[in-house]
């Protein structure tokens, strides 16, 4: 196995993490049916939009870019997006993760607005139970797995997520 491959071998943590994130798109569109079925679809236009704008903005900066081992695939189609030349990934990622913020507060404020417009007829144990289990997917699981993964990554060292927070660059810095 050549170091840093992701095609090489598919690791246990790999496939949580990737199995976390798909679970709570589900669960984040069940939940946006239950409060409103075409909030669903905005939730799906979403969730494409921002995954878009996370490869475009970040990927390109990331060690696994130029050797097209992402071990979520996003190299497939970031390969389309170019790097401008004085920024480091640590830098973008810092600057930039934040287009993913709406994936992950969408659905927990949806089913909060749905639990409260239903609550007088009673608790809707079905948009509870599937924006609960979005929580525990993405807040929980995909963390701990990420957490896995970060640990042996190639970008370790200059991540924000994955390095120990004094040793990231603030944003502004060259780094």
């Amino acid at each position: 196995m050549r170091d840093g491959d992701a095609r090489a071998v598919v690791r246990w943590p790999v496939i949580v993490e990737t199995a976390a994130l798909f679970l709570m798109y589900a669960l984040g569109l069940v939940a946006a049916w239950l409060v409103w079925p075409p909030l669903s679809l905005l939730y799906l236009v979403l969730i494409l939009s921002c995954n878009l704008l996370f490869m475009a903005r970040i990927c390109p900066y990331c060690r696994h870019f130029e050797a097209r081992s992402c071990h979520s695939g996003y190299h497939h189609l970031a390969r389309f997006f170019r790097r401008r030349e004085g920024r480091t990934f640590a830098q973008e990622f810092q600057r930039n993760v934040a287009v993913m913020y709406p994936v992950w507060a969408f659905p927990p404020l949806a089913a909060i607005y749905g639990l409260i417009r239903d609550l007088p007829a009673g608790l809707n144990w079905g948009l509870l139970t599937a924006v609960m289990l979005f929580c525990v997917a993405g807040f929980v699981v995909l963390p701990l797995a990420s957490r896995r993964i970060c640990a042996g990554c190639a970008n370790a060292a200059e991540c924000p997520r994955g390095a120990r927070r004094d040793t990231v660059a603030p944003v502004g810095s060259p780094d």
